[in-house]
Formats: structure tokens, C-alpha cells, sequence
């Protein structure tokens, strides 16, 4: 059995496959683990996490950690198409997010993800 290491600046990373691209967990530009749509990094995706963007958009609220997971739409963007699409899914059983979801997993994309401590 052979077993990837990845090393970065003398430190060993996890690395994972995505799309059949290796990826290093955490590091600068790489995937880290997240849940789609959890944005309020809670570990679930709930009301709060609508209420959250609404604050982070809106009325000068903190920012997501994870701005991969707080594009529950998949747009490429942060906005209120994501706050629509979260309510949407919690109170009219609307479309689930896309995966990551509803467990913790990688994705790429070209948003950040700095850290979603509810996936460590």
C-alpha cells in the first residue's frame, strides 16, 4: 500500500483528492473541510445560518470563515441569492445544498476558505 505525504514549508499536510486533483487541507489556496451552506460555521445548516449572512451582508456583521460554505447556491459569489437559498431549503423544504452537505468534505472553488472549525 502506498500512502501520500504531502510536505509544505517543512510541515506535513493532509492531502485529499478532488476531481482527481491532489489538494493539501489548509494550506494557502487548498481545500479545507466545510459543510455547503453552513455559514455561521455551526455544523449544521439551520435558520441561523440565513440570519447570519443577513448580519454579515447587511448590518455590518462578522464576515464567514468560509466563504466556500457560505455560497450555499453554488454561484461563485456571496449574496442574497445564498440567504434565499438557505431559508428556501430550512422552511419550505426546498433544494438541499450541494456537497459538502450534509457532512464535512472538500470542494474547490474560487472563494476562500480559511477555517470552519465545526469540520476539525
Amino acid at each position: 500500500m502506498v500512502t501520500n505525504r504531502v510536505i509544505v514549508m517543512s510541515d506535513e499536510v493532509e492531502p485529499a483528492t478532488v476531481d482527481g486533483t491532489v489538494i493539501a487541507l489548509g494550506v494557502g489556496g487548498g481545500a479545507i473541510e466545510f459543510i455547503n451552506g453552513d455559514a455561521n460555521d455551526d455544523g449544521v445548516v439551520n435558520n441561523l445560518d440565513g440570519f447570519f449572512l443577513i448580519s454579515s451582508q447587511f448590518l455590518g456583521g462578522d464576515p464567514p470563515n468560509c466563504e466556500l460554505a457560505a455560497d450555499a447556491d453554488d454561484s461563485g459569489a456571496i449574496d442574497t441569492g445564498d440567504i434565499l437559498f438557505i431559508l428556501e431549503f430550512v422552511f419550505l423544504e426546498g433544494v438541499s445544498p450541494a456537497a459538502p452537505f450534509p457532512d464535512c468534505g472538500v470542494s474547490t472553488g474560487a472563494l476562500d476558505c480559511v477555517l470552519q472549525d465545526s469540520c476539525t
